[in-house]
């Protein structure tokens, strides 16, 4: 009878564990280092301001399959085309919370950043982004990350 109950739990725990192994959102820490630029405008922001409130695009310097190159059309008060505002190689990430709370996000223009990221779940994606815009993801598909680990100064080391 004992090892009968020892088999069942220690069934129960291989499950637990193939359960939680396949739902894990974890960094893969074997990635490397991604180098990336907050752009020098953030015009995409302006334009689309009730979609992009809480989150930031990154342009990434260091992985050209990572991001999306954007153009954004804007209209000409003269009726002659104006050039697009464009981002190359951009991803979207939540704003971190010291930006967004001490509204200090134009001493981000421009500065380089080192990070490690994963790949959003579709709850994070739905807590950041404004439901009424899905037009406007669908339009520039721009991927969405949640950044693990971050600096502005080298890559960051990773806990082991």
């Amino acid at each position: 009878m004992k090892t009968m109950t020892k088999i069942k739990l220690a069934m129960i725990a291989i499950i637990l564990l193939l359960i939680s192994a396949c739902g894990n959102n974890e960094v893969d820490l074997s990635k490397s280092c991604i180098k990336g630029r907050i752009p020098d405008n953030m015009i995409y922001k302006a334009i689309y301001d009730e979609c992009y409130q809480d989150a930031l695009w990154i342009e990434v310097l260091s992985d050209a399959s990572l991001g999306k190159n954007v153009k954004i059309f804007t209209p000409s008060p003269t009726g002659n085309p104006s050039s697009p505002i464009e981002y190359t190689n951009v991803i979207e990430v939540p704003l971190p919370d010291i930006f967004r709370n001490n509204a200090q996000i134009d001493t981000l223009f421009g500065k380089e950043v080192y990070f490690q990221y994963r790949i959003a779940s579709n709850e994070e994606k739905n807590s950041i982004r404004n439901s009424s815009c899905n037009e406007i993801y669908d339009t520039y598909k721009v991927p969405f990350l949640v950044i693990a680990y971050f600096s502005f100064n080298e890559c960051p080391k990773s806990e082991q």
